[in-house]
């Protein structure tokens, strides 16, 4: 460890049964090599800022349990640009000093993207139907939830932005346009990232969940590239621990997915037809009910068989 540096023990939070830390201390993402460069951390943090896996193991700095919080970050580059996010050595001073997390675990929330191009005709009101049903389902979990709906076209729209589950107004969808996936995609995720940026920490969710629904590929776009949005998803799925759902007709939701940097256990192809639709939902539902349920730091969950089935009957 570097000299000088006097971290104070924190509670056992983030360590694997086996006494390891499950995840260590990150530091703003990519904006902690600049803003913490004379913090009192170690000095392989300091250079890497990331989160190690299975092929960059963490190095021996010393006593595990010191480094084992993640800090949650939620800003977000775009173009370039950093967005704003309250990372600073208080932060640091904080995490050591109470040894919990700082974001708010009875919070969720749910950012919804929703196809209304044209082809999404046909599945308008069991589109309208399921993500009614998929609210209702959520407002069993016993968690304050907020919800942010945007849809999009050639356009991106967003209709509401973190209002309580209680107050979301039924969906009426106007199906219209082509399908500029890649900029609504980037445009929800910057925008997402941006607002709770700004957010004092305790006010931040414990858990982000993005749904994206779509019935056909990229066809207009002009902002973002698959490249850009790739890069960003990996970046808050791996970095920010968001959770992110693809869900796809008209294709192979999982091969397209994975493509975008959506996880392929969280991608998941449905039938554009009223069953697969009703499907999709349900699978949408219980697998953010899961999320939720988790504990802080768990392995990503996974759509299950039964509920692929469900989402594409017959396949």
């Amino acid at each position: 460890m570097e000299e000088g540096l006097s971290l104070s023990p924190c509670a056992p939070i983030g360590l694997t049964e086996h006494g390891q830390p499950a995840a260590v201390l990150i530091l703003g993402g990519f904006t902690a090599c600049e803003a913490i460069r004379n913090a009192p951390i170690p000095l392989w943090c300091r250079k890497n800022c990331r989160q190690p896996d299975a092929g960059h193991p963490a190095p021996d700095i010393g006593p595990a349990a010191l480094v084992a919080v993640r800090l949650h970050a939620y800003g977000v580059i775009t173009r370039g640009r950093r967005l704003p996010g309250p990372r600073t050595v208080d932060d640091v001073r904080e995490i050591e000093s109470t040894g919990v997390f700082m974001t708010n675990q009875d919070l969720t929330l749910i950012a919804v993207l929703l196809d209304r191009s044209g082809s999404m005709q046909s599945i308008k009101s069991d589109t309208e139907g399921g993500l009614a049903a998929y609210f209702e389902q959520q407002r069993a979990v016993p968690k304050t939830i907020q919800v942010t709906l945007a849809q999009f076209d050639t356009e991106y729209e967003c209709l509401y932005a973190n209002r309580p589950l209680a107050e979301v107004p039924p969906l009426e969808l106007r199906p219209r346009g082509m399908t500029a996936l890649y900029d609504a995609v980037g445009r929800l995720i910057t925008d997402v990232g941006a607002e709770l940026a700004t957010r004092p920490e305790h006010e931040r969710p414990g858990t982000v969940i993005v749904v994206v629904l779509t019935d056909g590929h990229e066809n207009s776009s002009k902002e973002w590239t698959h490249a850009s949005v790739k890069s960003l998803i990996t970046q808050q799925q791996d970095v920010y621990n968001w959770n992110f759902l693809f869900l796809g007709a008209n294709m192979d939701a999982v091969a397209i997915g994975t493509e975008m940097g959506f996880d392929p256990k969280q991608s998941i192809t449905y039938a554009a037809a009223p069953a697969g639709v009703r499907g999709v939902f349900g699978a949408a539902a219980a697998y953010s009910a899961r999320a939720q349920a988790a504990a802080p730091g768990a392995p990503r969950q996974a759509f299950t068989d039964a509920e692929r089935e469900q989402a594409n009957p017959g396949s």
